[in-house]
């Protein structure tokens, strides 16, 4: 099945974040790792991670949206 215009808009703007938080924003959602170990891992506190979750899903979301009106590859 063919990716949808969705999801190849997400990958493409996952693409223009910065390295850390798409390293972020992936183990946030693909490993098993909670805030608290992400946390560890990142060197940062457990608000921390929540905080700069919620700014790069805004990101991605506007990325995403902006992609989706222009038909932007």
């Amino acid at each position: 099945e063919p990716a949808s215009e969705r999801h190849v808009a997400l990958l493409r703007c996952l693409e223009t974040l910065p390295p850390e938080s798409r390293k972020l924003i992936k183990q946030r959602y693909t490993a098993e790792d909670d805030a608290t170990g992400l946390a560890k891992k990142f060197g940062h506190s457990v608000q921390s991670i929540y905080a700069r979750v919620k700014r790069i899903k805004a990101a991605l979301k506007e990325c995403v949206e902006k992609r989706l009106n222009t038909k932007t590859p």
